[in-house]
């Protein structure tokens, strides 16, 4: 009976006697057993076993946890990825973030969003960038929006821009604000009001016609 066994239990298995449960057995630990097991550890999961995390198990796991699975993390349930601590998922390596599915991305809670650092939203891919809601477009660090490629700014949906907060059209660099060609005509009045003289000076004439 896995539920039963003290953390202790735990923290004593090596990685290789970590990798022989069985996803019934995986999806048995407990929270506490999950935070017992030494992080370097986690690299012995088999894909089987992290797909079969539970939201409670996942909230468990820390940045090194997550780092450590890198290799098969893009194997965690997409269902279950908004359960991760905001904080934790912060910290991980940029090469971990990048490891997820734009499914995952796209199940991000808006907390989460809000938390990650620049380095880590320039790392995503276009179709990741491109692919985030509006909720979650509007939750992004104002700096981090002034970092991302004027590709994937261009390629954002004009739903997603209109959610932008004036702060955030604010730190628009003047190059995102050229590539945005005519989409700028998509911005409401208390955006425009919010660019610069530089970024205002930055729109494509073309848009302007």
């Amino acid at each position: 009976n896995i539920p039963s066994l003290p953390p202790k239990t735990f923290e004593n298995l090596s990685g290789s006697q970590l990798a022989l449960l069985d996803k019934r057995q995986t999806q048995a630990l407990t929270a506490d057993q999950i935070k017992a097991i030494p992080s370097d550890n986690f690299e012995w999961l088999t894909r089987e076993q992290i797909s079969a995390f539970t939201g409670t198990q996942l909230g468990a796991l820390d940045a090194s946890d997550l780092d450590a699975m890198m290799n098969q993390i893009a194997f965690l349930a997409t269902s279950a990825i908004s359960s991760i601590a905001s904080l934790e998922l912060s910290k991980i390596r940029v090469d971990t973030l990048r490891q997820l599915s734009n499914k995952h991305i796209s199940e991000l809670s808006s907390d989460q969003v809000k938390i990650l650092s620049t380095a880590q939203i320039t790392s995503l891919t276009y179709t990741q960038l491109t692919g985030l809601s509006s909720d979650q477009l509007s939750a992004l660090d104002p700096t981090a929006v002034g970092a991302i490629s004027n590709l994937a700014i261009k390629g954002l949906s004009k739903d997603a821009m209109a959610a932008m907060s004036t702060t955030q059209i604010s730190n628009l660099t003047p190059q995102q604000i050229t590539a945005l060609g005519t989409d700028v005509t998509e911005f409401s009045a208390a955006q425009i009001a919010s660019l610069s003289g530089n970024q205002f000076g930055a729109i494509a004439p073309y848009a302007l016609n």
